[in-house]
């Protein structure tokens, strides 16, 4: 994402795009500026995508965009096993991911 760079000549071609992006949550400690790091890296890179759609002729069919492959909200120590209805965790990584 430092980049800022996307291959234009491969939208040209796409039916689907599949974004899966973001900074790993456990690759650093989690220090304010690395929170920031995973926050951007998600918000940043979806930003790009959209821009280059929007000035790409090829309208694409959908658009899949996932940053993580958990949901966070389930507590460990919970009586009930945790259901897909239940609320996402208050904290950084339930607001974030």
């Amino acid at each position: 994402m430092k980049k800022q760079q996307i291959d234009l000549a491969a939208m040209q071609q796409a039916d689907y795009i599949i974004h899966l992006a973001g900074a790993g949550v456990v690759d650093k400690k989690w220090t304010v500026a690395y929170k920031n790091e995973i926050r951007e890296s998600r918000t940043e890179s979806s930003r790009l995508l959209i821009d280059a759609l929007k000035n790409n002729n090829n309208k694409v069919k959908a658009i899949v965009s996932m940053s993580a492959i958990g949901w966070y909200g389930a507590d460990a120590e919970a009586v009930k096993p945790f259901e897909e209805t239940d609320a996402a965790d208050t904290g950084f990584l339930g607001r974030n991911l």
